[in-house]
C-alpha cells in the first residue's frame, strides 16, 4: 500500500478546518480578554462586595456584642481584600475595619440619605487614597448607619495583566493541542479511505482477494462492509463468467475434437464399404455366395460406425455435461447377476467361465442402473476379448464402509506400464488392444467421474484387474464421498 499523502487530501482539508476553528476560537477569546475581561471582573467583584454588605447588614441585625461584631468585620475586611467602614451619617463618626483611608468628599456627597434602601459602587480617586483609585461600595442599613467596603482598584487590573499574560501561554498550549489533534482525526478518518481506495485499485487489477478490515463501528465501517459484498459479488461473478467461457472454450475444443475424432475412425470402415460397393457396382462378383459376402461385410462395416457415432455422441453429452443421472438405490449383487444372465451365450460360444463371488450380503447401490450397466458390460466385453478358451474370469462384490466394490479379473496378458496411465483416454489403443474403437473405457471412466466413484486397471498376479466403487446410500452432507482406494 502507497505510503500517507497529507497534500491535496481529506486529511489537509480537516487540518485546515481544525486550525480555522482554533484560530476564530482564539480571536473571540482574545477580543474578550482584552476588551471585556476588565469590566466582567469589575461586575463580578461588585456583586461580591454587595454580597458581602447584605452579611455586614446581618450581623448588625444578629449580634449584640461589639467585641464579636468588629471581629466578624475584621474577617469580611480580610476575605475582601480591601477595608471596611461603617460610618454614622448622625454623629460624622465611623468605625474602620482595615486600611485607614477615607473615600474623598465626593462621594460622601453621593450619598443620598433620605433613600432608606440607597445602594451605590463606584471607582474613585483622591489624594486621600494615595493618589490610587479604589472600589468603594456603600449600603445604607435599617439602624441608619452605613456599611462601607472600599478595595483597591489596582488589584483588579493587576489579576487582568496576569490573566492576559497567562492568556498567551494557553494560546500557544491550545494551538499546539489543536495541530495535533487534527492530524489524528484527520489521519483517523482518511487512513480507512485509502485503505478503501487502494482496495479499489486492486480490484481493479482483477484481484479480488482483498478485503475491508476494520472494528469501527461507523459509517467508514459500514462503507467497507459494503466494499466486501461488492467485492465478493464481483469475484463471485467474474468466476462464473470465466467458468463460461471456459466452458463455451472446451465446447469448442470438443466440437473439433469430435470432428476429428469422426473423421479418423470413419475413414477405414467408409473405405472399406465404398471398396465392396465398387466392386458390386463393377459387376466384378462371380456368384451370388460372394455378393452376399460382399453384402454382409458392408452391413457390418455400417453397424460399426453406427455403434461408434453413439458412443461418440454418449461421451461428448458426458463430457459438455448434458447428460444428467437418474441416480436409484437398488440391490446391488442381484443386479450384476442379471447382467451376467445376458451374458450365457456369449459365454457359452467362446467357452468362457465367470466365477462370481457376492461378499456384501445383499448391500444396495445407489447409480443409474442404465449408465452403470454400460460400465460392467465394457469391463466384462474387454476381459472375455483377453481371455482364452477353458479359462475363468472372476468377479467379485465386497464392502468397503459405505461403499460397495465391484472387482473384475481375467487372466490374460499384463497391460504394458507406459500403457496404463493412458487406458481410460479417448481412443487410445495399447499394444495388446485387440480391435474395439477405443471408445468404450473413455465412456465409463465419464459415468464413473459422475458417480463420484474410485476406479482403476492393473496387473496383478497371473492376469488383470480393473475395478470402481459406489456408495450403498446416497451421500449427506459432512460423508465422505469416495470410498477406500480400490
Amino acid at each position: 500500500m502507497k505510503s500517507y499523502r497529507f497534500r491535496g487530501s481529506v486529511a489537509h482539508k480537516i487540518l485546515g478546518g481544525f486550525l480555522l476553528l482554533t484560530f476564530l476560537i482564539i480571536l473571540t477569546q482574545s477580543v474578550f480578554v482584552t476588551y471585556g475581561l476588565e469590566e466582567f471582573y469589575k461586575s463580578r467583584k461588585i456583586v461580591y462586595l454587595k454580597r458581602q454588605l447584605t452579611a455586614i447588614e446581618t450581623l448588625y441585625d444578629t449580634v449584640e456584642d461589639t467585641e464579636e461584631r468588629q471581629e466578624a468585620l475584621w474577617d469580611i475586611s480580610a476575605q475582601a481584600g480591601g477595608s471596611v467602614l461603617i460610618y454614622n451619617e448622625e454623629t460624622k463618626t465611623y468605625l474602620n475595619m482595615g486600611e485607614r483611608y477615607l473615600p474623598p468628599l465626593e462621594f460622601w456627597a453621593s450619598l443620598d440619605a433620605s433613600n432608606e434602601d440607597f445602594y451605590t459602587c463606584r471607582v474613585v480617586g483622591s489624594q486621600s487614597l494615595k493618589g490610587l483609585e479604589w472600589l468603594i461600595c456603600a449600603q445604607k442599613m435599617k439602624n441608619g448607619e452605613w456599611a462601607i467596603i472600599e478595595i483597591p482598584f489596582r488589584s483588579i487590573e493587576e489579576a487582568v495583566d496576569v490573566f492576559q499574560a497567562f492568556f498567551i501561554y494557553m494560546i500557544i498550549l491550545a494551538v499546539g493541542f489543536s495541530l495535533i489533534l487534527s492530524i489524528y482525526i484527520s489521519r483517523m478518518i482518511t487512513r480507512p479511505l485509502i485503505k478503501l481506495n487502494y482496495l479499489a485499485k486492486e480490484i481493479q487489477k482483477l484481484n479480488f482477494s482483498v478485503r475491508y478490515e476494520g472494528n469501527e463501528v461507523d459509517e467508514i465501517s459500514n462503507l467497507g462492509n459494503t466494499f466486501n459484498l461488492m467485492n465478493q459479488k464481483l469475484e463471485e461473478t467474474i468466476t462464473m463468467l470465466r467458468q463460461e467461457l471456459a466452458k463455451e472454450k472446451q465446447l469448442k475444443d470438443l466440437r473439433k475434437q469430435f470432428t476429428a475424432q469422426v473423421s479418423h475412425e470413419l475413414k477405414t470402415p467408409i473405405s472399406i464399404i465404398k471398396g465392396y460397393v465398387e466392386a458390386l457396382r463393377d459387376d466384378v462378383v462371380d456368384s451370388p455366395e460372394e455378393r452376399e459376402y460382399y453384402l454382409s461385410v458392408i452391413n457390418e462395416e455400417t453397424d460399426k460406425m453406427s455403434n461408434m457415432i453413439s458412443q461418440l455422441l454418449d461421451l461428448t453429452k458426458f463430457q459438455t455435461g448434458n447428460s444428467d443421472l437418474e441416480l436409484e438405490t437398488f440391490p446391488f449383487g442381484e443386479y450384476v447377476n442379471e447382467i451376467l444372465l445376458k451374458y450365457d451365450k456369449i459365454l457359452s460360444e467362446n467357452e468362457i467361465r465367470v466365477e462370481f463371488v457376492d461378499e456384501t450380503e445383499g448391500s444396495t447401490a445407489v447409480a443409474d442402473r442404465l449408465r452403470m450397466e454400460q460400465v460392467i458390460t465394457n469391463l466384462l466385453n474387454n476381459a472375455i476379448k483377453y481371455t482364452g478358451s477353458g479359462e475363468t474370469i472372476k468377479i467379485t462384490l465386497t464392502k468397503s464402509k459405505n461403499f460397495v466394490v465391484f472387482r473384475i479379473w481375467n487372466n490374460g496378458p499384463p497391460i504394458p506400464e507406459e500403457d496404463l496411465p493412458h487406458v481410460w483416454e479417448t481412443f487410445y489403443r495399447g499394444k495388446n488392444k485387440k480391435g474395439g474403437s477405443g471408445l468404450g473405457l473413455a465412456i465409463a471412466r465419464e459415468i464413473l467421474d459422475h458417480h463420484g466413484s474410485n476406479y482403476y486397471i492393473r496387473n496383478i498376479h497371473d492376469g488383470v484387474e480393473a475395478g470402481f466403487t459406489l456408495p450403498i446410500s446416497i451421500q449427506v452432507e459432512g460423508e465422505e464421498e469416495h470410498g477406500e482406494e480400490v
